[in-house]
Formats: structure tokens, sequence, C-alpha cells
């Protein structure tokens, strides 16, 4: 008797230890990926940045006790997209910036691209594009960038995240008001920098649906791509793909005569860096008959 039980006491032991074990290996995947490949978010001072370091700029919500990070690609028509904070999130390429000083202040640029953080005349006025190069300045003690609007007024970066007090129906983003006393009032200002990634933006290769084979002329091919941000662009003919290649906005048909073969090949481009080539092929078939 006292051997079984001895025997039942193992077994459960045993099974307890490997269930933990099936646990912590479950709770660390998703962490430990992100940290380990692309290095640890640290505070650091405007004055102590370098041109070339990967900056997360953030602000503290104070209506809804949130921190909010500023992300790049909004381009010319989208007023500054947040997302929530995430301290262990290094891998989201939509938070990089490159903060260089110039004459009056610093140009806030997204990392690795020619484009610039710039500011029309409009409270939602924040973008991202080459036709303008905004100056931000930081005064002493202050917790906004400030710059100059395309009208000539001095507007303060902020997020909004309430419309006067009532944070009901918001989707934070971040504008550029005339003062910091209304919706943006009583903000914290806090940048973070890269250390220990390696500073280079990776842009995963386009994928496409379907993925290469035989299929019947007409058929709609979907190109996708898992870096946010990306832009995709494709060729149909055989040609290497590049930034001036056909832009891609929306499925295409894959055409030509029964037997021959497309050849699509397809890049993802963010700011500067460039993913690898996907080359697909398609060979088109005739249409099955119909039964009579």
């Amino acid at each position: 008797m006292e051997r079984k039980t001895k025997r039942c006491v193992s077994r459960i032991l045993a099974l307890a230890l490997v269930f933990a074990l099936c646990l912590s290996m479950l709770g660390a995947a998703p962490g430990s990926s992100a940290s380990s490949s692309g290095g640890t978010w640290v505070p650091v001072e405007l004055q102590d940045i370098q041109s070339t370091d990967i900056i997360a700029i953030t602000m503290h919500g104070s209506a809804t006790d949130t921190d909010y990070v500023l992300c790049n690609d909004g381009g010319t028509q989208t007023y500054g997209p947040a997302d929530k904070w995430d301290a262990g999130n290094t891998s989201d390429a939509t938070w990089y910036w490159n903060i260089s000083s110039t004459d009056g202040g610093y140009y806030i640029c997204p990392a690795n691209s020619s484009d610039y953080l710039y500011c029309t005349d409009a409270n939602n006025g924040l973008r991202v594009g080459s036709s303008t190069q905004t100056v931000w300045s930081l005064e002493d003690g202050s917790e906004y960038f400030s710059c100059e609007d395309t009208g000539g007024n001095t507007r303060y970066m902020g997020v909004y995240d309430n419309n006067n007090g009532s944070t009901s129906n918001i989707t934070p983003n971040f504008r550029v008001y005339k003062n910091t006393t209304g919706n943006t009032k009583n903000q914290t200002l806090q940048l973070y920098k890269l250390d220990g990634g390696s500073g280079e933006v990776t842009v995963a290769t386009p994928q496409a649906d379907p993925q290469a084979g035989t299929v019947v002329s007409g058929t709609q091919v979907t190109l996708s791509c898992a870096t946010s941000g990306a832009v995709i662009y494709y060729t149909l003919d055989g040609n290497e793909p590049s930034a001036s290649s056909t832009q891609y906005t929306a499925p295409f048909e894959i055409t030509d005569e029964v037997g021959n073969t497309v050849t699509l090949k397809a890049i993802a481009i963010l700011g500067d860096a460039q993913s690898a080539v996907q080359t697909i092929e398609y060979t088109i078939k005739a249409e099955a008959e119909m039964p009579i």
C-alpha cells in the first residue's frame, strides 16, 4: 500500500512539473522574442540624442492617464497616429524616429527616411512627408515640442485623448495646438532611445494570394506585407521592381494567353529600407468547360 502511494505521488509531481514547464514556456515566448532581438528602450534627454539613434516619442495623456507613442506612418493625409506605449515592444518600426539638430532646433524624421515630421496650419495638421522641413524646438522646462506651422503660427505637439475633458468616442492621436491649456494640457513628454538594438529597419518580403501555381486568366492577386507602414511595388513583366514601379493599392488581375507564364515580382519599402524581392510565377490554364 505504501509503495502504491509513493508511486502515485511521484506521478502527480511529475505531471505538475511538466504542466508548470509548459506554462512558463507559453508565458515567456511573446516577450522574449521582442526584447532579445530589438534591444531595450531607455529614457534619453534631447541634448544627448545622436542623429543615428532610434528614438520613440511618447506623451503621457493626463485625461486618460495613459502613455502614447507617436507613429511615423501617417503620411501627408493622416494626422499623427498614436499607439499605446509598450516598453517591451522594440520591433515595431512605425515607432522609430531619428532626431537631428539643425539651425534653430531639430528635424524629426521617420528612421532611415528622407521624409520629415511637419506641421500645417491646423490643429490636426501633423504630417509626414518630404515637401516641408519643419524645425522643432523644446524649450527648457517645457513638456511640448513646438514649431512654426506653414501659416507662421507657433504650435505645440501633444496627444489628443479627450474633447473638453470627455474621453468618450475618442481615438487618441497626436495634434498641434496653438496652446497647451486645452485638450493637451498637463501632458508629459518622454523620449526613449533603442539601446542595444541593431538600429536597422527590417522590411518583410511581400506575400501573394494565390501564392504561385496554375491559374485561369483574370485571376485576382492580393499582396500583403507584415511590416506595418511599408508600401508595396510590383512588376508583371519580369523586371526588377523599384519605387518607380506600379504601387500596390488593390487586388489586380493576372491575364495572358493559355499556356503562358506571368512573372510577378514585388518589394516592400519603408523609408529608405527595402525588403527582399518576392518572385512568383503563374501559369495560365484554360477555364474548365461547363457541362452541357
